[in-house]
Parts: C-alpha cells; sequence; structure tokens
C-alpha cells in the first residue's frame, strides 16, 4: 500500500544512511497516508510525524506494527526507525525474515543491514553494511553479508 503512494519513491530517492535528508519528504507521504482513510493508515502517518519531531513513537509503533506488516517479535523493534521508517534491518539467519526483506516494499527504506550472529555463544553484530536498498539487497543475495 505505501509504495503505491506518489511521495514514496522521492521519499526513498532522499534516504541517507546519515539521516541528513530534509523531513519534507516523510510529512508530504504523511500527509498523503493521513488521507487514506483506514486507522493504520492515519497512524502511520502519525508515527512518522512524531519520529521526524523527535518523538519516538512507541505507542503508535506498539499499537499498528503488526496493521503495517512488519514481522512480529523482535526481529523489527521500535529502535530500527528513523523519521517512521525502517531504517535498520538485523538479519540473524532467519530464512522468512530474509524472504521479507527482499519482498517487502518497507524494506526498500532500510539504509542499514547489520549480520548478527550467536556462534560465540551471545547475539553478536558480526558485519554492518550501510548503503541503498539497492546495494544492501546485492550484499545479502551475494552472501558477502
Amino acid at each position: 500500500m505505501i509504495d503505491q503512494l506518489p511521495s514514496f519513491a522521492p521519499m526513498l530517492a532522499a534516504r541517507r544512511a546519515d539521516g541528513s535528508e530534509p523531513t519534507d519528504v516523510y510529512t508530504a507521504l504523511a500527509a498523503e497516508l493521513a488521507r487514506g482513510g483506514t486507522h493504520a493508515a492515519k497512524g502511520r502517518a502519525a508515527f512518522i510525524r512524531d519520529q521526524c519531531a523527535g518523538f519516538g513513537g512507541k505507542a503508535v509503533f506498539a499499537k499498528y506494527r503488526d496493521a503495517w506488516g512488519f514481522p512480529k517479535g523482535d526481529a523489527v523493534t521500535l529502535a530500527d526507525f528513523r523519521r517512521g521508517f525502517l531504517y535498520r534491518f538485523r538479519d540473524s539467519g532467519d530464512a522468512a525474515l530474509r524472504a521479507w526483506f527482499l519482498a517487502a516494499p518497507e524494506a526498500r527504506a532500510v539504509r542499514r543491514y547489520e549480520r548478527w550472529s550467536s556462534d560465540a555463544g551471545f547475539p553478536q553484530c558480526v558485519a554492518v553494511h550501510e548503503g541503498s536498498y539497492e546495494e544492501l539487497e546485492a550484499v545479502l543475495r551475494s552472501g558477502a553479508a
């Protein structure tokens, strides 16, 4: 749904790994979502506006994350978002989570890929890649992560 909005592509094009892009692309997308009519769309608009204003958006995220189509559990948390969109993807080797990342329009906003492993007996980040979704997707598909 979100990928069908006219302001989605400009927002993706403006998105930077360092977060230096202007917030106007996000507020434009939030305005489109607010006109969407569904509670989930209006909640997402509020989440985007909250995060752009420097607030966490914890309550809104907790209420709507399932309706927005994010994986359940700890695979995607509030800490993985910036300006209302997924910024970081933490890959623990879960095939279903990788499939979601490669198919979900929401994942196109990701600018940081982290590979996590529990081989040492506890979860730890073993690789980090930053860049566009296309660059991160290529790293994931190549197995270089």
